[in-house]
């Protein structure tokens, strides 16, 4: 079905999203923002490791616990508005 295939694209954007900040950022350093980065990380790992069944409530629960920790992490409505060239 349509919407569990965009759950899958959506789960798998997430994790290379993810993914790619923790080797662009992280490298070797200890830092806070390096904590921070790893931790969201494996927060979102772990919710996207769960396989819920299409169109449950369980589904719409994770997708709304996903949705909140990348909210969290990154600033989605200003990178919106940075892609679309309003600053």
């Amino acid at each position: 079905n349509v919407r569990g295939k965009k759950l899958a694209m959506t789960r798998l954007l997430l994790a290379r999203v993810m993914r790619f900040a923790v080797q662009a950022f992280a490298g070797d350093a200890k830092g806070p923002g390096t904590t921070a980065v790893r931790q969201a990380n494996d927060k979102i790992a772990t919710l996207l490791k769960q396989k819920p069944a299409p169109n449950s409530k369980e589904e719409k629960d994770l997708a709304g616990k996903v949705t909140t920790s990348v909210r969290d992490f990154l600033d989605i409505d200003e990178l919106g508005k940075r892609i679309s060239g309003w600053q």
